[in-house]
């Protein structure tokens, strides 16, 4: 088969099933549910991966493609950890980011 009709056949299955096509604010949106629902809980790719193939099933969206599925599970992780680290500075006392002596972080230096 050739490409059109793959893609023919693929919009048939999706509309016989009820489903839609990913678009670009689909994955943001996918990315920021991870960052903010699963990536606290979920340290495993391939539990994220499962995760974010069943959420696409319950919005009646198809999964994105393996290459599109790393990007959005590289931006769920990285909003995480952006999110995380802000958390835990934001925790932190004066003493603690001044650091010993009030002289604050002296990073490369010892």
């Amino acid at each position: 088969m050739d490409g059109r009709t793959i893609e023919y056949h693929r919009a048939q299955i999706r509309k016989a099933l009820g489903f839609r096509e990913a678009t670009v604010g689909d994955e943001n949106k996918l990315a920021g549910w991870l960052a903010e629902e699963v990536c606290p809980l979920e340290l495993s790719e391939d539990r994220l991966r499962e995760a974010l193939v069943a959420r696409c099933r319950i919005q009646r969206i198809e999964p994105p493609a393996p290459s599109r599925i790393e990007r959005v599970l590289g931006a769920a992780r990285e909003g995480f950890d952006q999110h995380f680290t802000a958390r835990t500075i934001a925790g932190l006392s004066d003493q603690a980011i001044a650091g010993p002596g009030g002289a604050g972080c002296r990073r490369g230096r010892r």
